[in-house]
């Protein structure tokens, strides 16, 4: 994958220069020269084979690797979280101004809304009153599965004062607080990363909804 070589070669510029910056300032020319390029892509390739993701998922982890840094420490100290949790966040974001109707309605056309659609996959009454249709039923190809259609079962899932965020910012803060919690979580064990799109499936409703009480 071209973006990943290319993070590749940023990274190596970053490390280049890390001895004339603190840990924490090499983490920021990290954020700013490297993760900006790496995620203005996401939206075209968050439904990607893992395979291919993988490969842009080592950019990071060669960065953290040389710099001695776990990917939970990069988290919780530098709130650097790893690509595919970033890339959830950001989807789920879409999804947030969906239901708040401030995303364009180009977009707003390719869903549907509220609580009267037939939710094919809920497995509890409506958390929350901005629901989104969900269309995964197993039939689909893997591909939508792995696109925002397939994150659409974790936003319903969100508690109502999540989704209730003002603006988008605040929205993504709460998921990041979330995947913080449950890297410290028995209950989701090694995969707190992945906790915003496979975790909701893994645990129970009750334990996603402590993730996000503070």
């Amino acid at each position: 994958m071209v973006l990943a070589a290319q993070g590749h070669s940023r990274v190596q510029m970053v490390l280049r220069a890390r001895r004339y910056y603190s840990e924490g300032e090499t983490v920021q020319l990290y954020k700013a020269q490297v993760l900006s390029f790496l995620e203005h892509a996401n939206p075209a390739i968050h439904h990607a084979v893992p395979f291919h993701l993988a490969a842009l998922d080592r950019v990071q982890g060669s960065f953290l690797e040389a710099m001695g840094i776990s990917p939970r420490d990069a988290l919780i100290k530098f709130k650097l979280a790893p690509l595919q949790t970033r890339r959830d966040i950001a989807l789920l974001g879409f999804l947030h101004r969906l239901a708040h109707q401030t995303a364009p309605s180009c977009f707003s056309e390719l869903f549907r809304f509220g609580e009267a659609s037939a939710f094919v996959r809920r497995r509890h009454p409506p958390v929350h009153a901005r629901q989104i249709h969900d269309p995964i039923d197993g039939t689909q190809s893997r591909a939508l599965e792995r696109s925002v259609y397939g994150l659409i079962y974790t936003f319903n899932s969100l508690p109502a004062e999540v989704v209730e965020a003002t603006d988008v910012a605040t929205f993504q803060r709460h998921l990041q607080r979330a995947v913080i919690k449950a890297s410290d979580s028995h209950a989701v064990g090694e995969w707190w990363h992945l906790v915003l799109r496979d975790g909701v499936r893994k645990v129970s409703l009750q334990a996603l909804q402590e993730l996000f009480r503070k």
